[in-house]
């Protein structure tokens, strides 16, 4: 219910007074000196006239936001401005009257409920304008966070403490988890305002709710999960190797070719047969496979096949393009007959020509396996301690588990190629409920795996899959989370779809402009406050609160692997290291 002791009445929390032209969407108001500040939430009480001629008048309270603030001093004309400026004259030492300033805040109506408070701080649609000369003012703090909550304060299971107001610290912001598991959200903030953080501060306020989650994190964010004690026994960090042999041959003659080693016409051809070749290569059988490896090894020669093994990978590829080319330049019938024997179909008619097609594959395969190797490697350095990703996805869905699959040191194609593996498998297990347990997928970078336009077939698929489930998801619980620094640069379709949106500082017009086409909940004076938002403010607006407003987002208890430190700190931390570690000059 309302508080009793903040209403027109109170002068200590009078505001201004209602003048000009009010409509049931938006009013005027002359401010009182310095009480108020754009995204302020007032208050106005009113009289709502019966719509019957036996019913009686009924009190209700008007809530709005000040959308924007003007100040003006009508005895200070513009050209006597002109003319101070060009004799340099300090407006002070004229006769000039300085002080009657009008300062006018135009405010945009939330809604209107009864004076005594309305049951779980729903608001209603305001059908008449308030009365001008009618009185402003400041509702207290538990008002406030009452309306701002609505139905949340009868739902608290529902409620993520993720907030306060920018202008009302004392008030906490509470959002609904329910839309954003359901109906997916969006955090769209340029680089540094603060995204992973208030990414972060959702996801422990999620994991608390013991509601199952995957990570996608190209740039090691949220490794820091599980440094937070009530959360280590249950973030699993995944390192993301690349599977190769759920791509067709086609596809990774492409990743061939993205990596720089580009294979021609001809071995594009021959290719195929070495790709099918590898994915039959290796089998169960722990002495067929010691015999394969001997095999490979005395033919190729590589003797790095008795340390690394064999596994199905690029270097696979590899080594039997090596020794197809050894067989087709020697002639060795009785060699292509056993790899023939082992998957390589139609070996038998490769002639001594198609050993040097044979070589061009095997050179580029060999680079491409090397940079492969290097990515990987990177990959686990930030991954820490992580561990293989499970082949059975479903794994990666616990009740109460936080998956984190690191994509850090692969390109941009191989993420977007292993976020769409993974996520294909996990949509395909909830549509045919062989997963029971919902799951709420976060994109970091999602404009580089989601993008306006698609520049390669691993984007295409990337696309198409974000999209069914930002379309579908809701009926079948997989829900998303897209964070971006370069919105404008996303899929507008897939954005659309998300029902909340956190946007915080966004200084690019074209992010601008696009953010507000797509997101129609964010009004042009919202808008137009993006450029100048501080790190860690955000104007909140959707399905997850009550109405949009300014907040400043709580700090969360986790860490980025990558948060950003003092350079010269960092440099005078390293030569510490440095020479702790060498002997001294």
């Amino acid at each position: 219910m309302a508080s009793q002791n903040t209403s027109a009445s109170s002068t200590a929390n009078y505001v201004g007074t209602l003048v000009g032209e009010s409509t049931s969407s938006e009013f005027r108001l002359a401010v009182a000196h310095e009480t108020i500040r754009e995204q302020d939430i007032i208050a106005v009480d009113a009289t709502l006239l019966p719509t019957d001629s036996d019913g009686e008048p009924e009190e209700i309270r008007v809530w709005a936001k000040v959308q924007r603030i003007e100040r003006i001093n009508p005895l200070f004309p513009v050209e006597a401005g002109h003319e101070l400026a060009a004799t340099r004259t300090n407006p002070f030492d004229t006769v000039l009257s300085l002080s009657r300033e009008m300062v006018t805040a135009v405010c945009q109506v939330l809604g209107a409920e009864p004076l005594a408070g309305s049951k779980g701080g729903k608001l209603d649609h305001l059908r008449y304008p308030p009365q001008p000369a009618t009185t402003a003012y400041r509702p207290d703090s538990k008002d406030i966070a009452r309306v701002v909550l609505g139905e949340l304060e009868e739902r608290q299971n529902r409620a993520l403490d993720i907030a306060t107001l920018s202008n009302r610290p004392e008030v906490n912001v509470k959002v609904d988890g329910h839309a954003i598991v359901t109906r997916h959200l969006a955090i769209l903030a340029m680089t540094g305002a603060g995204k992973s953080w208030t990414a972060r501060r959702i996801i422990e306020q999620l994991a608390a709710k013991n509601y199952p989650i995957v990570i996608f994190d190209p740039h090691g964010d949220y490794t820091g999960l599980a440094d937070l004690p009530n959360l280590k026994s249950r973030v699993r960090r995944y390192c993301a190797k690349f599977p190769l042999f759920e791509e067709d041959a086609e596809t990774v003659a492409k990743i061939v070719n993205d990596l720089g080693y580009e294979l021609t016409g001809t071995m594009q051809m021959r290719f195929d047969d070495v790709f099918q070749s590898a994915k039959t290569f290796i089998v169960r059988d722990k002495q067929e496979m010691q015999q394969r490896l001997d095999w490979l090894t005395g033919m190729t020669g590589r003797q790095d096949l008795n340390i690394y093994g064999l596994q199905p990978d690029m270097w696979l590829i590899a080594h039997l393009a090596h020794a197809g080319e050894i067989l087709c330049r020697n002639g060795d019938q009785n060699g292509k007959q056993q790899l023939e024997n082992w998957g390589w179909t139609g070996l038998i008619a490769y002639t001594g020509t198609d050993a040097k097609t044979l070589e061009g594959i095997k050179k580029r395969a060999y680079s491409a396996a090397a940079t492969l190797r290097r990515m990987e490697k990177t990959n686990q350095i930030v991954a820490k301690s992580a561990e293989p990703l499970p082949t059975d996805r479903k794994e990666l869905v616990k009740y109460g588990q936080i998956s984190v699959v690191s994509l850090a040191g692969y390109t941009g194609d191989f993420q977007a190629t292993i976020y769409s593996i993974i996520t294909d498998d996990l949509y395909e297990a909830r549509v045919r409920d062989e997963l029971k347990l919902p799951v709420l997928l976060l994109l970091e970078e999602a404009h580089n795996f989601v993008p306006a336009r698609a520049n390669t077939s691993a984007e295409t698929r990337s696309i198409a899959t974000t999209k069914q489930i930002a379309q579908e998801g809701r009926k079948f619980g997989v829900g998303l989370i897209l964070i971006s620094q370069r919105p404008s640069r996303l899929d507008e379709t897939t954005l659309s779809q998300c029902n909340s949106y956190i946007i915080m500082r966004l200084v690019n017009p074209a992010d601008q402009n696009f953010v507000q086409k797509v997101i129609e909940s964010l009004g042009e004076d919202d808008a137009r406050m993006l450029p100048d938002l501080d790190v860690g403010e955000a104007i909140l607006s959707g399905q997850l609160i009550n109405f949009p407003v300014l907040v400043k987002i709580k700090e969360p208890e986790s860490k980025g692997d990558h948060e950003e430190e003092d350079a010269f700190v960092a440099l005078e931390e390293a030569r510490k290291q440095t020479n702790n570690g060498a002997v001294k000059k």
